[in-house]
């Protein structure tokens, strides 16, 4: 079986002061994507949950009352 290589067209040419190494077309993995919309939704819920702007929780009041 003989190669023929003539009819071979290249979609990607690397630079020559490069290493080889570049960006291709493949989609971010599912798993790196339920990873950060996890993130998100965590970090979401920490400042919603931890922040006295909304939940009105100070450590004084919290402090009084242990103390009552």
């Amino acid at each position: 079986m003989a190669d023929n290589f003539e009819n071979v067209q290249v979609e990607y040419v690397v630079p020559e002061d490069t290493d080889g190494i570049g960006e291709g077309e493949s989609n971010i993995p599912r798993g790196w994507l339920l990873y950060v919309g996890a993130t998100v939704a965590w970090m979401i819920y920490y400042v919603y949950s931890y922040t006295p702007m909304f939940t009105g929780w100070t450590q004084s009041a919290g402090l009084d009352k242990l103390a009552q």
